[in-house]
C-alpha cells in the first residue's frame, strides 16, 4: 500500500499548499530542497500514501514527527475530501492497527500492534474484549509489578472471546502471563516469551486452541488448563519452572507434541484427563504422569535423554504407556522398545540365564540368576590361571566347599566365617593381577550369599 516517495516530498508538498489549511497548523517543518518533484500532479490517494509512509517511520521512532500529528493530517485530508470511502477505511484500519498510544490496562477491541514496551503495569497489562482480535506485540515487552493480575487478559469478566491471536509478546512479572477465561474457541498463542510469572498461561474452558512456538522460562508454572478440549500445544520450549511445566485438569483430547522440556521437576501432568496424546517431545529430565485419569493418556515416541527403560519408568507416574520411545532427540530419533524382561529383574530375557527367576538385589554378576555358593565355585574355577596362582585359587575353592558343607549341616555361623575369610583373601589380591572391578564383583557376590544364609 505504501509508496516510494519520501518524507521530503511531504515537506515540499506542504510548501506548495496542496494540503488543506488545517495541515499548516500541525507544526511540520518545511524541507529545504526537492523542488524537482511535480507535486501538483499527486492525487489524494498518493498524498495519503506519502503520509502513511512517514507515519510508519514515526511509529518506529525513525521520524522527527509524532505519529499523532501525522494521524491528524491524514484524518483531516480524508474528512475534507469526497474521495472514495475504501481509501478512508484503509487508512483508518492502518491507524487503528498501529496505534502507538496503547497504555497499561487498556481494553482492546480492534487489531493492535504495539510500537513500544509497556512496563510498570500495576493491573492487567492489556485486556482483549472482543471477538476476532489479533494482538501483535512486535517483540515488545509487557511487564507487571509484584506479580499482579495478567499480562494479557482475554475476557470481560463474564465471558471469553473467540478467534483471538496473541503473538510476538514478551510478558513477565505477572500473576498470569496470558489469562484465557471463560468459554473460548479457536484462539492462538504463538511466538511469545512468557517468563518470570507465577503462571505463564492459564486456560479455562477453551476449545480448539493452538499454543505454538512459545518460550516458557523461569515461571513458577508453565501452562495450566482446566476443562479444555482439543488443545494443541506444539513447538514450545519449556524450561526452569519451579513446578509443573504443563498441568491439565479435566482435559479431553489434548495433543502435546514437538515441545522441548528441561530443568522442570514435572513436565506434563494430567488430573482427571482422558484421551490425550503426549508425543514427539524431548524430555531432558523431569516426570510425566497422570492421577486418576479416566482413560487414554499416552506418552509414545518421546525422547527421554536415555534409552534405559528402568530410568524412563522412574520418570513415569501413574498408568502412562511410553513405548516406543525415541533413541535420539526429535525429530532425528528412531522409535525403539524396551527388551523383554519376563521376571522383572532388569536383565533382558535374551541376556538372562534364569529368565523366570527374579534376582533383584542378589545378582552381583548380572547374569539374571540369584547368587549361590555353586555359582561362586564356578566363578573362581573359570578365572584364568595367569590371574590367580593355583595355590590361591585352590585355597578359595576350598573355602567355598567348606562353606557348602557347613550349610548342608545347618552350621550357618561356620559357613559365614568361612565366607568372610574368603572375602579377606580375595580382597588381598585386588590391584595385583586381578582387577579391582572383578574383586568388587566377587566380594558383592559373597556378601549376597551371606545375606541369604542369614535370612533363611
Amino acid at each position: 500500500m505504501l509508496g516510494d516517495i519520501t518524507m521530503k516530498s511531504i515537506f515540499s508538498l506542504l510548501l506548495f499548499g496542496l494540503a488543506i489549511a488545517s495541515i499548516s497548523a500541525i507544526g511540520l517543518q518545511a524541507s529545504t530542497a526537492l523542488e524537482e518533484f511535480d507535486f501538483e500532479t499527486l492525487s489524494l490517494e498518493q498524498l495519503v500514501t506519502i503520509l502513511l509512509d512517514e507515519y510508519e517511520l514515526a511509529l518506529l521512532g525513525e521520524s522527527e514527527h509524532e505519529p499523532e500529528s501525522l494521524e491528524k493530517i491524514v484524518t483531516a485530508l480524508l474528512e475534507e475530501s469526497e474521495y472514495n470511502s475504501a481509501l478512508l477505511d484503509e487508512v483508518t484500519q492502518f491507524i487503528l492497527v498501529n496505534d502507538s498510544t496503547v497504555e497499561c490496562g487498556d481494553i482492546i477491541t480492534e487489531d493492535t500492534t504495539l510500537t513500544r514496551d509497556l512496563t510498570g503495569c500495576t493491573g492487567h497489562g492489556l485486556i482483549i474484549s472482543a471477538h476476532d482480535i489479533t494482538l501483535d506485540c512486535a517483540g515488545h515487552v509487557i511487564q507487571g509489578v509484584n506479580f499482579n493480575n495478567s499480562g494479557v487478559h482475554i475476557g470481560d469478566g463474564r465471558s471469553g472471546f473467540n478467534g483471538i491471536s496473541v503473538k510476538n509478546c514478551e510478558i513477565r512479572n505477572f500473576n498470569i502471563g496470558i489469562d484465557m477465561s471463560g468459554t473460548l474457541h479457536n484462539n492462538n498463542i504463538k511466538n511469545n516469551i512468557l517468563r518470570e510469572n507465577l503462571w505463564g498461561l492459564s486456560v479455562f474452558h477453551s476449545y480448539n486452541a493452538n499454543f505454538s512456538n512459545n518460550i516458557f522460562i523461569n515461571n513458577s508454572y508453565g501452562i495450566y488448563m482446566f476443562g479444555s478440549i482439543n488443545i494443541t500445544i506444539s513447538g514450545n520450549d519449556m524450561s526452569y519452572h519451579e513446578g509443573t511445566a504443563i498441568l491439565v485438569r479435566g482435559g479431553y483430547n489434548e495433543f502435546i507434541y514437538g515441545n522441548t522440556f528441561s530443568n522442570n521437576p514435572t513436565n506434563v501432568f494430567f488430573v482427571y484427563g482422558s484421551d490425550s496424546v503426549v508425543e514427539y517431545n524431548n524430555f531432558h529430565d523431569g516426570l510425566v504422569g497422570e492421577y486418576d485419569s479416566l482413560s487414554g493418556i499416552s506418552a509414545l515416541n518421546n525422547y527421554w535423554n536415555t534409552t534405559n527403560c528402568v530410568e524412563i519408568e522412574s520418570r513415569i507416574y501413574g498408568m502412562v504407556p511410553y513405548e516406543p520411545f525415541l533413541d535420539a532427540p526429535y525429530p532425528d530419533g528412531e522409535p525403539m522398545y524396551c527388551p523383554q524382561d519376563s521376571d522383572g529383574d532388569g536383565i533382558p530375557d535374551d541376556e538372562d540365564v534364569c529368565p523366570d527367576e527374579d534376582a533383584t538385589g542378589f545378582d552381583a554378576d548380572k547374569d539374571g540368576c540369584i547368587d549361590t555358593l555353586d555359582g561362586l565355585h564356578e566363578i573362581i574355577e573359570t578365572l584364568p590361571d595367569d590371574v590367580l596362582a593355583d595355590e590361591i585359587k585352590n585355597s578359595l575353592v576350598s573355602k567355598v566347599n567348606n562353606a557348602l558343607n557347613s550349610v548342608d549341616k545347618e552350621k550357618d555361623d561356620a559357613a559365614i566365617n568361612m565366607l568372610e575369610a574368603f572375602i579377606n583373601q580375595i580382597e588381598a589380591q585386588s590391584g595385583n593381577k586381578i582387577s579391582t572391578e572383578v574383586v568388587e564383583m566377587i566380594t558383592t557376590y559373597v556378601v549376597n550369599i551371606i545375606a541369604q544364609i542369614i535370612t533363611e
